[in-house]
């Protein structure tokens, strides 16, 4: 919803979509900036802890981790549960405005 706010008032010129392409590149780097130096300070103090976490971390995505096992649409089916109201509400509001200023684009 941010985003179609923030398209309405820039033009797309040589951008991934609405948003400069430099834009994105100096986001990336900022990122690393801050990640980097913690992922290799705690890889230098802490090496077998730290790949201990890296591996129990990772095998959620293939396996059952504590117990939990669930379907794929989990989240989907106890999304009223999860995210409250309110953000069910925004949701659609925000597919609406989507569609609403998408349309309204010129080529």
């Amino acid at each position: 919803m941010f985003l179609v706010l923030i398209a309405k008032k820039r033009k797309s010129k040589g951008g991934i979509g609405y948003l400069k392409l430099s834009h994105f590149i100096l986001s990336l780097c900022i990122t690393f900036l801050v990640v980097l130096p913690w992922q290799y300070l705690t890889f230098s103090w802490y090496p077998t802890e730290t790949l201990a976490s890296f591996k129990y971390n990772s095998f959620h995505f293939f396996n059952i981790v504590e117990g939990h096992a669930e379907s794929y649409w989990y989240y989907f089916s106890n999304f009223k549960y999860i995210y409250s109201l309110i953000i069910m509400m925004i949701i659609p509001f925000s597919f609406f405005i989507l569609i609403k200023e998408g349309s309204n684009r010129k080529i």
